[in-house]
């Protein structure tokens, strides 16, 4: 997966997909743990991007 090249709303729906296969109790050990390093991947991106936004709405904000 190439996160640098995904928005994040695009990323937070292959989360999704991720928790919804894993909930179904369907993948098999191998790819369980597959999705789980994917879907880690995805929160530290998404997390990445929420902090970078968080940044810029700081920095634009006027001072009190």
């Amino acid at each position: 997966m190439e996160e640098k090249n995904i928005s994040f709303e695009e990323a937070l729906e292959k989360l999704e997909q991720i928790v919804r296969k894993l909930d179904s109790g369907n993948a098999k050990l191998e790819e369980t743990l597959s999705l789980y390093e994917e879907s880690n991947k995805l929160v530290k991106y998404c997390s990445s991007l929420l902090d970078e936004a968080e940044q810029k709405v700081t920095f634009l904000e006027p001072n009190e």
